[in-house]
């Protein structure tokens, strides 16, 4: 009963300390540096509060350090990667917070960590990933819990065959490591997070997660439905909004609608603005209900892409296309340009520009103008296009 005395530090020949199963209180003393040859620290099943004091990193032959079941707060301390004997460190089932220090990927001896059942926050440091004798890694139950990417140098770490990372606020896209058996042989428990829809089905189905849709996704039916979001062409983040596909991106909320050409314009005020279809037209999608993919799929369709276009489609009307040989679909976006002075197939603007003809006389000494009767010439000139009048020689 009591607090550890702030003498403790000084007992510098100690090599096991073991105050287990008591009813210990208060606080680690800051002297716990002066301990330079404790191998062994166990602290399991008291009730010590208050933060983990910098001095922990300072013991230079720790291998086992455990203070299970106590009320221990704050974060760890920058200096625990000092622990470089270090082979075990168990915390769980405290109080701690905040996110865990990235000097824990200089710990190359450490083969056991588990900070479970607390209160971390934060990203999943990726230095992890360098800890060669790590057997074991126990983040799980943590609230509100670890909200990063899981980082996939997580699957550099060679000797990992215990990964627990269940229950945490972790969010984003499954990372390839986890695919290709990585679980074969392993106890792997990455559940109950918030991960982006859509997954790639072999982490549906090997790990039994969900993920968070989009509002205008549609309702969840069953397990399937978590292989597609946003229309099939983007993500869903945190379950708030679609992050589209470069060619399904601004103009529709769900990523339904393939994008026409955007273009940098200048307002009154003069901020840049962007625009589609020149800012003088509505773009808009045509798909091909017919559409049989041909051989080579869509590199077959790019050798030749009006033999594929649906009706009332000119070849030169449409500014891009997507194929989807799975679904035997082909998506053409074109600018419907407002009026006839914009043309297609990005609504580029025309203008009229009158010329004349000087025609010479026969003896070279005379020349004058001749009026004729007019013909149309179109000319597109990079960003603005002329319309040519000229007269005719008589």
């Amino acid at each position: 009963m009591g607090p550890i005395p702030h003498g403790v530090g000084y007992l510098d020949s100690i090599r096991e300390l073991k105050l287990h199963d008591n009813l210990i209180d208060g606080t680690l003393p800051d002297t716990l540096g002066g301990l330079s040859y404790l191998r062994h620290f166990s602290l399991d099943n008291n009730a010590l509060s208050g933060t983990c004091p910098h001095a922990i990193g300072h013991m230079p032959r720790l291998k086992h350090l455990s203070a299970v079941n106590n009320k221990l707060s704050g974060s760890l301390p920058e200096s625990i990667g000092s622990l470089g004997d270090v082979a075990e460190i168990r915390l769980m089932h405290n109080r701690l917070q905040g996110p865990l220090p990235t000097s824990l990927g200089d710990l190359s001896l450490l083969e056991h960590l588990d900070i479970s059942n607390n209160h971390l926050t934060g990203a999943l440091p990726s230095e992890i990933g360098r800890m060669s004798s790590l057997r074991e890694l126990r983040l799980n139950d943590n609230v509100p819990g670890l909200d990063s990417f899981i980082p996939n140098q997580l699957g550099d770490a060679p000797a990992l065959n215990t990964l627990l990372l269940a229950s945490n606020s972790l969010r984003g896209i499954v990372p390839p490591f986890l695919d290709g058996g990585y679980h074969v042989g392993r106890t792997v428990d990455i559940t109950q997070n918030l991960y982006y829809c859509p997954l790639e089905a072999w982490a549906l189905y090997t790990y039994s997660i969900t993920c968070e849709h989009c509002p205008d996704d549609p309702p969840v039916q069953n397990q399937s439905d978590y292989l597609v979001s946003c229309s099939g062409h983007g993500i869903c983040i945190d379950g708030e909004y679609c992050q589209c596909e470069d060619a399904w991106s601004g103009f529709s909320t769900d990523c339904s609608m393939l994008a026409c050409p955007i273009t940098e314009e200048e307002d009154e005020d003069g901020n840049i603005l962007e625009v589609f279809c020149s800012g003088n037209g509505a773009c808009v999608n045509d798909r091909n209900d017919s559409f049989t993919c041909p051989a080579g799929g869509a590199a077959g369709v790019a050798a030749n892409p009006s033999d594929f276009l649906p009706g009332g489609i000119d070849e030169d009307d449409f500014v891009a296309y997507h194929v989807d040989c799975e679904e035997n679909e082909i998506v053409y976006a074109r600018c419907d340009c407002i009026g006839p002075r914009y043309v297609a197939p990005d609504c580029t603007f025309f203008v009229v520009q009158e010329t004349e003809d000087i025609i010479l006389s026969s003896d070279g000494r005379n020349s004058r103008v001749v009026p004729c009767p007019t013909v149309a010439v179109l000319s597109a000139v990079t960003s603005l296009s002329v319309l040519l009048w000229r007269r005719s020689t008589i």
